[in-house]
């Protein structure tokens, strides 16, 4: 009698534990996107927002705008935007009045003790153009 018992007792705990593990299990509610979630802006010196900084357009001094292009050999080109004409992002700058620059004979000096702060024979103001950017209000800001 204490073997049945002892079985019908087992059978009842394994039933149990089979039930228990099949029960459906409350998953926590799959995290929804904040609809006051902000999205990150950047902007052109014109103050033009932009969702995506590889979309922010820069101006030479006759108003012309140039945008970044990746092709692909992974080198940067800034395309000018009237002609499609692509020119070698590496020679591209900004000048302290926050207008687009081709440096297209080479000619200016990198700053002494500085990454990205170059100057030509008239010892003017240039940035790489990689560490320039805008605030909404179109004031440029640099990062050395």
């Amino acid at each position: 009698m204490m073997k049945k018992s002892l079985s019908i007792l087992l059978a009842v705990i394994a039933l149990a534990s089979v039930f228990s593990a099949c029960s459906k299990t409350e998953q926590p509610p799959k995290e929804q996107p904040s609809t006051t979630e902000v999205q990150e802006q950047f902007y052109d010196a014109k103050g033009n927002a932009y969702s995506s900084k590889f979309d922010v357009l820069f101006y030479d001094e006759q108003g012309t705008a140039y945008k970044l292009e990746m092709t692909e050999d992974y080198l940067p080109d800034y395309v000018n935007q009237t002609t499609g004409e692509k020119l070698n992002g590496f020679q591209c700058y900004v000048t302290e009045q926050g207008n687009f620059y081709f440096d297209k004979d080479n000619k200016l000096s990198l700053k002494k003790d500085s990454m990205s702060i170059y100057y030509d024979s008239n010892k003017n103001v240039y940035y790489d153009i990689s560490t320039v950017s805008w605030e909404k209000d179109g004031t440029m800001k640099h990062k050395n």
